[in-house]
């Protein structure tokens, strides 16, 4: 079936991207800790009077190899001392990680109230323009049923046609013919109104309210593919949204360490001087 298909299709690719979540961040806990801790290839200490052995770089020898002290990410402004000492790329990445973060509430609290929207309403969605600008192609509209002595001239009405097909358009007047109540139509961007006069009997509804551009997504949330992909698109999102954050911390403490450490050494070499 291919509902079962998509679902398959977008299943797989959010395992995928979870998956390389933890791939990634185990590869870059592992960065860290190297990075941390192997002694890197200096050239000749360059002696100063009175001052401890430093390399060219101004920074002393490593420490030997082990394990690096952790920072208290409790201390308040402790992070916001890293971040600041890292530089502007990890300012950049936080950036970026707070964005996709937003972004994947705003996509989660829209599609919660389009579905209280729908399901506590009637809705159609215009796949036309001849009621634009009042109701832009893509729209939501919600219809509410209308007694035949409550329309008036004005009203934005839905009726069926005699093919079945829905159609939205204004009231522009209400005709009595041999006891029949019918109405002419027209669209807010046609030249004249339609040829055709519509029974009451064929009103389907008022149009009460509408949402601009929530049909494309309603239209996109009605078929089984594009749930599928909209899903896979929440969860890239959010799963970028974590690598950013791994990325960021390696940076973070990565940095931190190595300041740790030479800290340290430094201390060694005042402590012998």
């Amino acid at each position: 079936m291919p509902i079962i298909r998509a679902l398959r299709r977008g299943g797989s690719g959010i395992l995928l991207l979870v998956l390389t979540r933890f791939i990634v961040r185990a590869a870059l806990l592992q960065l860290a800790a190297a990075w941390a801790t192997a002694p890197a290839a200096r050239k000749p200490a360059i002696p100063i009077a009175g001052r401890p052995p430093l390399q060219p770089s101004g920074f002393p020898p490593a420490r030997p190899a082990g394990p690096g002290p952790r920072v208290d990410r409790s201390v308040p402004g402790t992070r916001k001392a890293r971040r600041a000492a890292v530089g502007p790329l990890i300012l950049a990445i936080g950036t970026t990680r707070h964005v996709l973060g937003w972004l994947w509430l705003v996509a989660v609290a829209g599609l919660i109230a389009l579905a209280i929207f729908t399901h506590l309403n009637t809705v159609l969605v215009i796949r036309g323009g001849s009621m634009e600008p009042a109701l832009p192609l893509g729209s939501l509209v919600t219809i509410e049923p209308v007694d035949a002595d409550d329309l008036r001239t004005g009203d934005i009405v839905t009726v069926a046609a005699d093919n079945a097909v829905l159609v939205t358009h204004r009231v522009t007047q209400i005709i009595e013919l041999e006891g029949t109540t019918y109405l002419e139509l027209k669209g807010d961007a046609n030249a004249s109104s339609s040829p055709v006069l519509a029974p009451v009997s064929a009103v389907r509804g008022r149009v009460t309210a509408h949402l601009p551009l929530a049909g494309y997504l309603a239209t996109l949330l009605a078929t089984p593919s594009g749930l599928v992909s909209l899903l896979a698109l929440l969860g890239a999102l959010l799963v970028g949204t974590w690598l950013l954050e791994e990325i960021e911390w390696w940076m973070e403490d990565a940095v931190e360490r190595r300041r740790a450490a030479i800290g340290a050494e430094r201390g060694r070499h005042r402590a012998a001087a």
